[in-house]
C-alpha cells in the first residue's frame, strides 16, 4: 500500500500543562507528507488559527494525521 491509500484525518487533543507544539508535532507526525517537522507545525498553527506556537493548558487544538484506513 503506497501513500495513495493514506487518508488525511483530524483529531482534537486537549493541551496539558507543559505541552509544547514541538512535542505534540513529534508525536503526531506520522507521514512523509510534510517536508519536515516545522512544516507540520505550521500546518497545525494554520488549521487552529494560531499566531504563536505558545499553547494554553486546557485548550483544545486540532491535529492532522494520516491513516491508511479506507473510509
Amino acid at each position: 500500500a503506497g501513500d495513495g491509500n493514506r487518508v488525511e484525518d483530524y483529531t482534537s487533543i486537549e493541551i496539558q500543562k507543559g505541552d509544547t507544539l514541538w512535542e505534540i508535532a513529534k508525536e503526531y507526525i506520522n507521514t512523509d507528507h510534510y517536508k519536515d517537522l516545522m512544516a507540520y507545525m505550521n500546518e497545525v498553527m494554520k488549521i487552529n488559527h494560531m499566531t504563536t506556537d505558545r499553547l494554553t493548558a486546557g485548550k483544545k487544538i486540532i491535529i492532522p494525521y494520516y491513516s491508511s484506513e479506507i473510509k
